[in-house]
């Protein structure tokens, strides 16, 4: 949305967590507070500021048309103009978007996704009626079924906010702390992680001292630029080496099976058994 608590106090504690958020806002209520309840806004510098500190700002639309209510031509130039706004004063440009009131037609959905790495379909709200507990259940859960979960929140200031802004906050501590298990990143990052892993195809040849895989990805390499992480089931192998290229990839072992990141676009990925 472009509240003042963005640029302070959330992204300073994400900061100091060790994580990285991602921020939508409307570039018209930056501009003009009044289109936002009067409520404090975060300034175009901050946003600049947050954007090169790591953290995601992306696209809500430029004045949160409702897709339900205006026309595909007003859509359109609302998702245009907040895509130049974002990227005139941050440098970057936005990859994802997310539907104001999470309103949804396939035309809409269409347009805003192109040249994107994904618009946001789904999330988990958080806020008001969120608990200790029912924050612990639902990662619990995503763990128990490993999938991905997309948590929302408007922190202190927005609809629906947290009543104790602590409980988000001790949550989060508690969830940096799972990160051997958890990984959690902006929603650009882990939407293009998720996408090169549906599409990624490779072949497997053996070879005198292991084998060798060949990647195949056909994405956009400017948008979809995550490294994957490649699994090797390690039952019966004593020494593992990997090389993709002329480059020795660094290994890990979690359980029965051997871990290492890679890049998809990338060259042959060499496996030395011994």
């Amino acid at each position: 949305m472009g509240l003042l608590e963005h640029a302070t106090p959330v992204a300073p504690a994400f900061n100091k967590l060790g994580l990285r958020a991602t921020f939508f806002i409307n570039g018209k209520s930056i501009i003009d507070s009044l289109t936002a309840g009067n409520k404090p806004r975060v300034n175009w510098g901050q946003l600049h500021q947050m954007a090169h500190q790591g953290h995601e700002i992306s696209n809500h639309g430029w004045a949160h048309l409702n897709m339900g209510r205006f026309s595909l031509a007003e859509i359109t130039q609302d998702i245009e103009k907040n895509d130049s706004a974002i990227y005139f004063h941050t440098g970057v440009w936005p990859l994802t978007y997310a539907y104001p009131n999470n309103t949804k037609q396939p035309e809409g959905i269409a347009v805003a996704s192109k040249g994107r790495v994904a618009t946001r379909l789904f999330q988990n709200s958080l806020g008001g009626k969120s608990s200790e507990k029912n924050l612990d259940n639902r990662i619990n859960q995503l763990l128990t079924e490993g999938s991905w979960g997309v948590m929302m929140t408007h922190i202190t200031f927005g609809y629906d906010h947290f009543k104790d802004s602590s409980i988000l906050w001790n949550h989060l501590r508690k969830v940096k702390a799972l990160e051997k298990s958890i990984w959690v990143g902006r929603f650009c990052d882990v939407a293009a992680y998720i996408k090169e892993q549906k599409m990624i195809t490779y072949t497997i040849e053996k070879t005198k001292s292991g084998f060798v895989i060949i990647p195949t990805l056909k994405l956009d390499q400017k948008v979809f630029n995550e490294i994957l992480t490649g699994v090797i089931e390690k039952s019966g192998m004593k020494n593992v080496t990997v090389y993709q290229g002329k480059t020795k990839l660094n290994t890990k072992l979690d359980s029965d099976k051997l871990l290492f990141d890679f890049n998809p676009y990338g060259e042959k990925i060499s496996v030395y058994i011994k």
